[in-house]
Parts: C-alpha cells; structure tokens; sequence
C-alpha cells in the first residue's frame, strides 16, 4: 500500500506519470498530486501537506518528470521495507558521505556514490549513472537523492521535511535524508528502473543560497557518513568534485565569492587551479570554447 505524493507544476508530465504508475506499480495505491503552478511553495512544505493527507504505510515522494520501467515497482519497494524495520527511507540515487564543504548529495569519492537512474535529455540522448558495480542490490547511503524518496509514514512523522529552513526547491532530499540517517537506515536500491527526463537541474544562485543555508544550519554534524574515510582527503575530493561541477553554471560573481569565503577554500593550496577555474572558467569565455570543441569533435565522430 504506497501513498505517492507529486508536486507538479506540467500538466503533460503529470498525465504521463500517472498512466506510468497505473501500469506499473503493482499495487494497491493512492495518488496525491500538489498543482504548484502559480502557488511556487517550496517542496518540503508541499511535501509535508501531502504527507499529512496520506492514508497508506508508505509514502513515495517523486518527481513528475520520471518514468518507471520496472513491472510491479511498489511490490519490490514493499520487500526492502519488509527486510528490516531499521530501514527508513530508500531511493535510486544516494551517497555514502555528506561533507562538511558545500555539496550535493553526490560526494565525488570512489566508491561511496551509487546510483541507478537513466538521465534522457532533451535530444533524446540517454545516459545510464551507475559509477559503481553494486556488489548487492541494496546498498546503505546517509542521502539520497529527491527524484525517487519512499519512506515509512511513521518515519516521515517523526522526522518531516525541514519547511522553516528550505523554502524552495533544493537540499529537501539531503536534509531529510540525514535526519532519517540519524535514527534509521537510508538504502538504495538498483532493482527498480526510472527514466530521468532531465534537462540538466537548476544548479545556479538559488541553489547556492540553500546550500549555505543547509550546511550553516548543520554544521555541527557535518561531515556524516556510514562507511569511514580519511576526512582531510575526502574533504578536498568533495571541495574539488563542487567546483568542477559548478564552473559552468550561472552563478553570479556575488555568490561564487560567497561560496570560496564561507568555506576559507583561498587557504588550501590544492584548491586553488579548482578556485580559478570555478571563478573564470564562464566569464572568460573557456566554457564556450570547450562547447565548441565537444560540438567539432561530436560531428567529427558522426561523420566516421
């Protein structure tokens, strides 16, 4: 029995994922849709509305924007469940070890990011993330990702999104993904498959403005992990992993600063190529030019 909660904001994508799950799920279920067009409510305050409606045990957050390939999904989502009553919440996508610098759920660390998600862009082009060789089905992470989130709903009671402290549309999943860590297992699974309609995420000043709320407001528990690691080195891998990855978004000059300045990253000597390029790597036009080069080097490929 699963409660399935959307907060949609497409009308084409939200008839799509409800004929997904209809044929699909495998089970006996309730669907709990928040139309946000117009309203723009953040999703942990969405979120814990619909939560609070919810009728059955289990309540799955996602994203409208997904589609299910695996026959009787809820089924399975019920099994990992039924395993162990330590297991709290479960997702496709997760991490091992949050870090006390500004990141996403994704650390950079080899071996401690798993997921399973196939990523479709809008050329139809997909791309199947699993950096990992899943040496069992269900692997225990402390985040995971929001874009598929079951949790018991007695856990979900006990824990609820953090809606005083993120208004918007980021770090929901990291933030209540920690807090379930805390007093339950968080797991990821590879045995149900999602098709991610991605066009890339929003990775611009909005959310750097939640990631410095999020890692102010828990900085006293950062880093969290379930799997030890030397701290000193996996610190400047996630510090490394953020600035390459956020070099070619659109973040104003204002928060970049913020981002190099919270953190003190102007005094570790390893950052500094990563700072430079975080910096400039936009505005100097490089990103350009690499664009460039991958669109020359892709016809090249074709043409062969």
């Amino acid at each position: 029995m699963l409660s399935v909660i959307i907060c949609s904001v497409n009308e084409e994508l939200l008839s799509n994922i409800k004929r997904n799950i209809a044929s699909t799920i495998g089970l006996e279920y309730e669907l709990l849709v928040w139309d946000n067009k117009g309203k723009n409510y953040g999703l942990c305050k969405v979120y814990n509305l619909m939560a609070g409606k919810a009728r059955f045990p289990y309540v799955c957050f996602i994203h409208e924007d997904i589609i299910f390939e695996t026959p009787n999904w809820g089924k399975i989502v019920l099994e990992i469940f039924d395993t162990k009553k330590e297991i709290g919440l479960l997702g496709v996508a997760g991490g091992k070890y949050k870090g006390k610098y500004l990141s996403g759920w994704f650390s950079g660390i080899k071996g401690m990011d798993y997921f399973h998600i196939i990523h479709k862009n809008k050329n139809n082009e997909q791309n199947l993330s699993n950096s990992n060789q899943w040496e069992t089905p269900e692997v225990k992470v402390v985040t995971i990702d929001g874009v598929f989130m079951c949790a018991r709903k007695y856990v979900w009671e006990m824990t609820k999104f953090n809606e005083d402290l993120l208004k918007g549309f980021h770090f929901y999943d990291i933030d209540f993904s920690l807090q379930v860590a805390r007093s339950y297992e968080v797991i990821v699974t590879n045995r149900i498959d999602i098709i991610h309609l991605t066009q890339g995420g929003d990775f611009g000043n909005n959310w750097v403005k939640e990631a410095l709320s999020f890692h102010t407001a828990n900085s006293n528990v950062l880093p969290f992990y379930c799997e030890k690691v030397n701290a000193y080195s996996a610190e400047q891998i996630v510090a490394k992993t953020w600035l390459d990855r956020l070099k070619t978004e659109r973040i104003n000059l204002g928060y970049k600063l913020k981002w190099i300045n919270v953190q003190h990253l102007y005094k570790v000597k390893a950052l500094w190529p990563f700072v430079v390029k975080f910096l400039l790597y936009k505005p100097s036009g490089i990103a350009f030019i690499h664009d460039l080069l991958k669109k020359y080097k892709g016809q090249i490929l074709n043409k062969k």
